[in-house]
Formats: C-alpha cells, structure tokens, sequence
C-alpha cells in the first residue's frame, strides 16, 4: 500500500493539544498529539508515499515512531489507499407492517390497532425479498409493528427460508407465539428477540397491558425447547430503570439473552408524558440512563453503511428508528438493482443521507465543537430525538462533559 487517505467512516476529536482517532467502521480508536496529527494530514495531502512520510522524519527515532503509527492506522483501518465506492450491507430490518396487537405506552413507532390494512401484501413483500437475496445482504430481520399479526407472515417467511440463505431474525412482542405455529417459527427463524420491558407482571403491564408477562413466560418457555438464541429486551424509562438488576438475573434464571435499551421520548410517550412525569424529569431521566458514565464507547453507527430499514410502506430509511420521511432514500419498490443504488457516490446526495448525517455530533450544531460529543451521543437519533421534542441538551452537558473530558482526555 502506497498512497493513503483517511477512511470515509473515520473522525476526529481535538483538545488541547491532542487528536483523538475514531473509526466507525472497526470501532477503534488512538489518542496521538495534534502535530504528529497535523504532519500525517499534510503528507497525505501533499500525496506522500508511506515512505516519503518516513524519510522526512527529523531524526530516527521520529521516523520509527511515525512508521509503527502508520502501521497500526493502515491495520485498523483508520487510512485506506482507496475510495468508499459500495455500500456493503450487513442487516436489513424489514417492517412488514405497522400494526400492532398491544399498545405500550412507550411505544416509538406509535403503532397502530390490528383493523387497519397493510400497504405491501405478499407479492410486492417477496419482490423486496428477491431484491434482498440479490444484493447478498447478510440478516433479514423481520418486525413491526407486530409481524405475526400479518395473516401471511408464515407464508413470507417460509418462502424467505427457501430463497435466502443467510440469517433470519424476528422482532416480536411475543404474544401471537403459541403451540401451533411454534414448529414454523423455530424451523425458519434464527434468533428471536422479545419485547418485554419488565421483570414481573406488575413492572411490565405498567406498559405493555395486563396479561403480557405471563404470555411472554409461556412464550419464552415454548421456545427454549428448540432454541437457546432468545433475546429479552427491555426499554429503560424513569419508572423501570430500578428493576435492571433484576431483569438481568431474570434473564439468567430463563438462559436468555438481555438487552436494555435506550428510552425514546417521542411519538406514544409524547402521548403518554403524564406517566413519565414532567419534561424536565424526563430529561434527566433519560440522559442519565443512556449509558454508565463509564462507558466511554463512541457513536458506531453503522445506518446506511451497514444496515438499513424498510418500512411498512416499502420506504428505505438507514435504520428503523430513522424513519421519519425527512430520512428516506428511496421507494424500494422502484430500486431495480439494490447493489447499484448503494454506490457510495450517489448515495451520499440523496436528501435522505445528507439528513441522516446532519444528526451526527460532529455535523450538528450544538454539539460539533464540543471535545467529547462522539462519547456523550450513542446514536444519531438520540440527537434527532432531542432536536425535534425540544429536550433540553444543556442537561446533558452538566450531567456528562465534565466526566466525559476527564476520562477521554485523561485529565487529571
């Protein structure tokens, strides 16, 4: 490898002095001072070889350090000697409807009652589906909405199983689970992930209505006679985030999987604002839960690079929280060939990507001078979420710049 660049999926954070690497694409990341930064940066741009940047070095020691930097930021891929010309997608989630059997409270997509139509009916789903296949797209993910509340998902699903040979998962409540469809579901499925936002009846009926836990438990039950890839997952919101000890050991008494997921203010919890308590509440709430100070993990998101979402009305959005219209790419119904719309060069025009990425911290204004907001944020909807309901992000910032400076910046 001669001739390098930064890779596209790369940014940089600046303090006093020092330049902190990150690589969304590998998740890595290396603190080096902002003049052995600066001295890369201009080689690169003046179209140095490897070589040329080694052998104009001061002395040897400069250039020994400088070749074993440019080693570790060719092997984690921070400097790449070509473009980004295709997207290589890894996961589509596939929202097959967007009705629901249950109405929780919290509740992001504010799904609908099980009376309304769906948009795509078979024949249109499976088109998709072949357009999937086609592309070699690695995990088909199938959610809602409730899927199972489509009279024909077993059929689409049988029919995905047969043409697609890679992974299949299904996001599900759980409750349309049941002794007669549990030989189909187990046979074409690879992994189940459950909603359940709770450790007992009490904690979950709170959101999800009364009955829900025990079903989910019968549920939970029938599968693990067939399957160890069961994934729990609960939403953190003010009233439930003293339960997550046990809702951890939950999940090992049942040898599932957990996962805590973020709370989103939006859609049904605007509705709902008077069972979360009031903004201000919800503010702290939800910032002080979004992660333990001291996990200084960076946002990776992989939206549109790796993954997308189509929704219930065939739309492609970067993944199922984006998915506001503001965030669509295109009506995959009049994508001929997947693989040539992910070419990197037209893709990153289209208003939908330039939306999606103007809700990066580096890209958004309040936050893109700021030393820490790739650590503060974990996702880009967490900022378009805070954007468009109006939270208040100096919150944020009293709660976690501070901290957040100390252990990135390592400051004393």
């Amino acid at each position: 490898m001669e001739k390098l660049k930064f890779s596209e999926r790369c940014i940089f954070e600046r303090y006093e002095g020092k330049v902190l690497l990150l690589n969304r694409e590998t998740s890595h990341k290396i603190l080096i001072s902002e003049n052995c930064f600066n001295i890369i940066v201009n080689s690169i741009d003046m179209g140095y070889s490897i070589n040329q940047i080694i052998n104009n070095m001061a002395d040897e020691d400069d250039s020994k350090f400088i070749e074993k930097l440019l080693s570790v930021l060719i092997h984690r891929k921070f400097l790449v000697n070509e473009e980004l010309t295709c997207i290589k997608l890894q996961t589509i989630t596939f929202l097959l409807t967007n009705r629901c059997n249950l109405k929780c409270k919290h509740c992001c997509a504010s799904a609908v009652d099980n009376h309304s139509e769906d948009i795509l009916d078979k024949a249109t789903v499976m088109k998709i589906i072949n357009k999937l296949v086609a592309c070699n797209v690695e995990t088909i993910i199938f959610s809602g909405g409730e899927p199972l509340i489509r009279n024909d998902f077993m059929d689409i699903l049988e029919e995905t199983r047969r043409k697609f040979k890679g992974k299949i998962g299904l996001m599900t409540n759980g409750v349309l689970i049941n002794k007669q469809n549990i030989t189909q579901l187990v046979t074409n499925i690879d992994e189940f992930n459950i909603s359940i936002d709770g450790c007992d009846e009490d904690s979950c009926s709170t959101i999800r209505g009364k009955g829900v836990f025990n079903k989910v438990m019968e549920t939970i039950s029938l599968l693990k006679k067939y399957t160890d890839k069961i994934y729990l997952s609960m939403v953190m919101t003010p009233q439930n985030r003293k339960l997550k000890s046990q809702f951890l050991e939950m999940n090992k008494q049942l040898g599932t999987l957990p996962i805590l997921r973020d709370f989103v203010v939006g859609e049904r919890a605007i509705e709902n604002y008077d069972h979360w308590g009031s903004k201000e509440e919800i503010d702290i709430a939800a910032y002080q839960m979004e992660n333990n100070i001291d996990d200084i993990s960076f946002l990776s998101c992989g939206g549109i690079f790796h993954e997308l979402a189509i929704r219930h009305d065939g739309m492609m959005v970067p993944c199922p929280l984006m998915s506001d219209d503001e965030f669509i790419l295109a009506d995959i119904q009049n994508v001929k060939n997947l693989q040539s719309f992910l070419q990197y060069d037209n893709l990153k025009l289209l208003s939908g990507f330039i939306n999606f990425m103007r809700y990066f911290p580096e890209n958004f204004d309040y936050c893109k001078t700021c030393p820490v907001n790739q650590h503060c944020w974990y996702c880009p909807h967490d900022i378009y979420n805070a954007y468009k309901y109006g939270r208040n992000m100096s919150i944020k910032c009293e709660l976690k710049k501070n901290i957040l400076k100390k252990i990135v910046w390592k400051e004393e």
